[in-house]
């Protein structure tokens, strides 16, 4: 049996022009995909255009949270949630967006070094620019600092601190971003000038 290779060679690229496609489609179906976060309503808000006409479903580490009904290309999908995990947004089996903590939170502060003198305790850190620094102890509320550079000094004077060094934690917050998660201050020994880089 003679088989035209002519033949051959445009239904190979015929399939290949079609499996392209399909792959271009499923790039291109969801575009502009937005994200704020709420401070007021600690909710994730997700903004986007598709050309899908299907009710897409917003996972959050695994499990579905919300849904949303495609109108004229556009969706918009408002979340409240807790925690710091990755939110997924699906149609079926496909992914349309991935949106992890980076996206939505800001970053944890970086503890550059720590001293305790006989006044209290100085820090050094490493922050988003333009970002408020909060400190609590255990839980109480310590001490408020409005950075404009990636680099910070802190101090506290043993009058602010009830506990030594014990139960210190450090968080900062910017604009249309979720507070960063909590990091732990170093316990420092007391009356001793220590310096600790981390």
């Amino acid at each position: 049996m003679r088989v035209n290779k002519g033949l051959l060679s445009v239904i190979a690229v015929a399939t290949v022009a079609s499996l392209g496609g399909l792959t271009t489609t499923a790039t291109a179906a969801t575009k502009k995909v937005t994200t704020t976060y709420s401070s007021q309503s600690h909710a994730l808000i997700i903004r986007g255009q598709t050309s899908r006409h299907a009710k897409l479903v917003l996972n959050y580490q695994g499990k579905p949270v919300a849904t949303s009904t495609v109108k004229a290309g556009k969706f918009t999908i408002t979340q409240p949630f807790q925690g710091y995990g990755t939110f997924k947004l699906v149609d079926g089996s496909q992914v349309l967006a991935t949106i992890p903590a980076k996206r939505y939170a800001a970053p944890r502060v970086i503890v550059i070094s720590a001293e305790q003198t006989a006044k209290g305790i100085h820090y050094t850190v490493a922050n988003a620019s333009h970002t408020t620094l909060t400190i609590t102890q255990n839980g109480r509320y310590l001490k408020t600092i409005k950075a404009t550079r990636p680099r910070t000094n802190l101090f506290l004077s043993n009058a602010q601190l009830k506990h030594g060094s014990h139960g210190l934690r450090i968080t900062q917050r910017v604009p249309n971003k979720k507070t960063s998660p909590a990091v732990k201050l170093p316990v420092l020994k007391a009356n001793i000038k220590q310096v600790t880089n981390f």
